[in-house]
């Protein structure tokens, strides 16, 4: 289906939400073994297609034994293999609900914690939930942060 897309310039972009429901072609003895196949499978496509891949992943529970409560990168859970492929990897942190405040709380932290084309760093931005959209918060957090696709 992507190829027919693809070739009707039908699609610019790949989002897959929740890699961990992904299942594999073949299925193996290790659920590491199954998402760092699927995840190969993503990365061959995004380079296959000349298209950006987003995945959307689950991080494990590490962060929360940690003082600041922020996640890293090896938080990302089932596969180093995610990391290993990623060009870009952020990582969403809302520091109210960490640290037990109030879960609706709109500031947000954009933690670039992989950007093999560029810098790493922390970006703050407010949520904007009604329009599914984040807003700049941290002009100069921005600088060096580029992110190519």
């Amino acid at each position: 289906i992507l190829e027919k897309m693809k070739a009707a310039d039908q699609v610019d972009c790949l989002v897959v939400d929740y890699l961990q429901l992904l299942e594999p072609a073949v299925k193996t003895e290790s659920r590491q073994n199954d998402v760092a196949s699927t995840v190969r499978y993503l990365k061959e496509l995004a380079l296959r297609h000349s298209i950006p891949v987003l995945v959307l992943a689950q991080v494990n529970r590490g962060s929360v034994d940690r003082a600041d409560k922020k996640p890293m990168l090896s938080d990302l859970r089932e596969s180093g293999e995610i990391e290993q492929a990623a060009d870009v990897v952020i990582l969403l942190h809302n520091e109210s609900k960490a640290m037990g405040g109030d879960p609706n709380e709109s500031l947000l932290d954009l933690i670039v914690s992989k950007n093999r084309h560029g810098a790493v760093g922390t970006v703050h931005v407010a949520t904007e939930l009604p329009y599914c959209r984040f807003a700049n918060l941290d002009t100069a957090a921005l600088q060096g942060l580029e992110i190519e696709f």
